[in-house]
């Protein structure tokens, strides 16, 4: 319920079903990524410095996940943490050559504003010179969320059988 709370802009409910699935089940492997909703609820309410605090929790646990590396050096090109936002996305150009910006705000779970406020971080990190020149924030076009597979689960606690 965490991320589809998030999709929605309802932040601080996000947030309270994400703290729920930790206090019922501290110790499950989705851990981080319930730490990483949490920050995407504090990104959409506006509140970057939770928000980032919250991703390099989640980061700590699954330092190789992608899409925590994206939403941190959002977080930080947007709290202009440039240095270390440069790193992140220098790291992830590397590994995702062809990565595009319009593809990733495409594929957003966020609404409208959360979405331009995610390129524009990633943006402000230079995650590609290229395709920041090629892309315009009013080119952005959010399609209807969809949960990625494993989140329900990691959303309300329960284990897949």
């Amino acid at each position: 319920m965490g991320l589809v709370r998030v999709t929605r802009s309802e932040p601080e409910e996000a947030i309270q079903a994400f703290e729920r699935t930790l206090r019922l089940s501290p110790m499950i492997p989705q851990g981080a990524y319930a730490r990483w909703g949490i920050g995407l609820a504090h990104f959409v309410a506006g509140r970057l410095p939770e928000a980032a605090a919250c991703f390099r929790q989640a980061l700590a646990e699954r330092p190789r996940d992608a899409a925590f590396r994206r939403r941190l050096c959002s977080t930080l090109g947007l709290l202009g943490e440039l240095d270390e936002a440069r790193s992140l996305a220098s790291g992830l150009m590397t590994e995702f050559p062809d990565q595009r910006l319009d593809r990733l705000a495409s594929v957003s779970q966020f609404q409208p504003e959360p979405t331009r406020r995610y390129v524009e971080g990633l943006k402000k990190a230079a995650m590609s010179d290229k395709t920041a020149r090629m892309f315009t924030l009013n080119q952005v076009r959010v399609i209807e969320p969809r949960l990625p597979s494993g989140w329900a689960n990691a959303a309300t606690g329960m284990r897949q059988r």
